[in-house]
């Protein structure tokens, strides 16, 4: 939270502290080679890297993924690997975007990408919607696997084999109402990763 609030400025998703101030939809995550940062490039249109000193300010070169899954980037730490999740590439001819997930490798400061997944169905899922738009899938570690959160209402949580790339329903939660406005044809999507509360329980947030 701390890093959001700095990194962030005016509750745009748009940040300022590493030099590029058209970038936006940032990821931090503190390693023991320092604070890693993954974000959306100026034009929207790349995927890109860097490193944040103790004042949180850039103190490495930027370096494009190459990703063609480059929007909303999110960094987890699971089972001791580190993924960054993506999502992006609009494909005709119905341009749905599809998520992405992909390892991380450290050599030092450099990264290196392992072998990725990318997911446009869910396995498992009798009856499974489809919709127009697969982004804002919210991933986080539990000691019982990997997950995402898919959906809000009704609350969708999806289990990854990260051994396989397989996808598969795990919970699916449809509380009584929402006290919020929706604005019609729109779906409340995920935003920052959950984080685990000292009961057991997650917090997250969404938009």
């Amino acid at each position: 939270a701390q890093a959001t609030r700095r990194l962030h400025c005016g509750g745009s998703k748009t940040f300022i502290d590493v030099g590029l101030r058209s970038s936006f939809n940032a990821s931090t995550i503190m390693t023991s080679e320092g604070r890693l940062i993954f974000f959306r490039g100026p034009e929207g249109d790349s995927l890109l890297n860097t490193w944040l000193d103790d004042q949180r300010r850039r103190c490495a070169p930027v370096s494009d993924t190459g990703f063609p899954l480059h929007q909303d980037p999110r960094l987890v730490l699971h089972a001791g690997q580190m993924y960054v999740s993506s999502c992006g590439d609009f494909l005709a001819p119905d341009f749905r975007t599809g998520i992405g997930l992909r390892p991380i490798y450290f050599q030092g400061r450099e990264l290196d990408f392992g072998r990725g997944w990318r997911w446009d169905t869910i396995h498992d899922w009798l009856d499974y919607p489809r919709p127009r738009v697969e982004k804002n899938w919210i991933p986080f570690s539990d000691p019982t696997g990997f997950y995402y959160v898919y959906s809000i209402q009704p609350h969708r949580i999806l289990k990854i084999d990260t051994a396989t790339g397989r996808v598969s329903l795990a919970h699916d939660t449809t509380a009584p109402s929402l006290p919020w406005q929706v604005v019609e044809g729109t779906d409340l999507r995920g935003s920052a990763q959950p984080v685990r509360l000292g009961d057991g329980s997650y917090l997250s947030t969404f938009h």
